[in-house]
């Protein structure tokens, strides 16, 4: 599941979609920018290491023998923080339109250098599809990762309890 979270992690994330139309023509045309992860947000990226660390974390013991019960502890505290932290980014992505009564404003052009439609980290809004595929990909990654560990977890836990 790491190895897939990984390649799943450059993988589009989030897309800023709009059209244009030609007034002269009235032809309409599609535009988009993807980012990866690593590209848009500070805090996915941050959840997909703690994820590879808790995958990383668990694998560090010696195959002989069983992993330690605190192995088990920060994997799984690490895999629950990277799924929490990948909900509340999502979560706080500001919305890209007013809220209902709200009066229209207008933006400015970008400043130079920057074209419309790039995506800048940590600067993202929400729209009715800006969240791509990978978003969705890569968390159901880090809840399988944390399912998986999941089993381990409790049979460490109930080990040391008796």
């Amino acid at each position: 599941m790491g190895v897939l979270l990984v390649i799943d992690s450059f993988l589009p994330w989030y897309a800023v979609r709009w059209s244009t139309l030609e007034i002269n023509t009235g032809r309409v045309s599609e535009h988009a920018v993807t980012a990866s992860a690593w590209s848009s947000s500070t805090g996915w990226s941050a959840a997909i290491l703690l994820s590879l660390t808790a995958v990383a974390v668990r694998l560090s013991g010696n195959p002989r023998n069983r992993p330690r019960p605190m192995t088990s502890y920060i994997s799984m505290s690490l895999t629950v923080t990277a799924v929490v932290i990948t909900i509340i980014t999502w979560a706080s992505i500001l919305p890209a339109f007013p809220a209902q009564g709200e009066a229209l404003a207008f933006r400015p052009l970008p400043p130079g250098g920057t074209q419309l439609g790039n995506i800048t980290r940590n600067s993202l809004t929400a729209g009715p599809s800006n969240v791509a595929s990978g978003f969705y990909a890569g968390l159901a990654l880090m809840l399988t990762i944390t399912l998986c560990l999941l089993p381990a977890f409790r049979r460490d836990r109930s080990a040391t309890r008796g």
